[in-house]
């Protein structure tokens, strides 16, 4: 007659059962960009004009809706997170004029996306109505 053992399942910690964010990352903030994003493909993307809910689509003119807060958000988002990534990137020993350089890279790079994506597939592409970061 054999004896039997018992299984022994090893014990995870409660740090690891849950993604760690990273270090000094604000989760508020991440958790507020997701549902801005959300929101800007909610109402950018309602479906049918006409049907769509009053809540998710932009006032005509006077006024304001609860789709008009979405971008100002982001923006306001945007420079609170600027803070933050600057003083971090300062604690880290980068000069401002490299963090400027690293900024004025970045935005030519999205500015040359933009212009691929705008052009793409490039076949009898209209220079008149070429547009540059959607203006006119």
């Amino acid at each position: 007659m054999s004896t039997m053992q018992p299984l022994t399942v090893p014990t995870q910690s409660a740090e690891t059962d849950h993604a760690k964010p990273y270090a000094g990352r604000l989760v508020c903030l991440d958790v507020f960009r997701g549902l801005l994003v959300a929101g800007m493909i909610v109402v950018d993307n309602p479906g049918s004009d006409d049907k769509a809910y009053w809540a998710i689509k932009h006032a005509e003119w006077n006024g304001w809706t609860p789709a008009d807060f979405i971008f100002p958000s982001f923006l306001f988002l945007v420079g609170v997170s600027m803070v933050f990534s600057y003083a971090v990137r300062l604690r880290r020993g980068e000069s401002r004029e490299q963090i400027l350089w690293h900024a004025f890279k970045r935005s030519l790079m999205l500015i040359a996306i933009g212009l691929f994506v705008n052009g793409f597939p490039f076949i009898g592409v209209d220079l008149h109505g070429y547009r540059f970061e959607g203006c006119c």
